[in-house]
């Protein structure tokens, strides 16, 4: 019986091995016009940064606006991200807005 069950496995295995297509040209990613480019092209290592004075730090921070210039340096960031050809538009920055 187990002789039969293994001569049949073996049978079913090798079919299926034969029935499938083995074409180099449609299997191929360069020829079907695939472009790969790895995540790690781009990594830089980390480098610490230098240990600075934490009241020295604080001021600084307070000198040039609190918080709120770190979030004016990222929306300046954003906006020249955008691309010319698409109008984006933040919330609230409709005119026509019913009232």
């Amino acid at each position: 019986m187990f002789k039969l069950l293994t001569a049949g496995l073996l049978a079913f295995v090798t079919s299926s091995a034969f029935a499938q297509k083995h074409d180099s040209e449609t299997t191929s990613p360069t020829s079907a016009g695939v472009d790969h480019q790895s995540v790690f092209d781009d990594y830089r290592p980390y480098a610490a940064q230098a240990i600075q004075n934490w009241q020295q730090s604080n001021q600084t921070v307070e000198r040039i606006g609190g918080w709120r210039a770190y979030a004016r340096e990222i929306q300046a960031a954003k906006r020249s991200e955008r691309r010319p050809d698409s109008p984006v538009s933040s919330p609230g920055s409709v005119k026509d807005t019913p009232k």
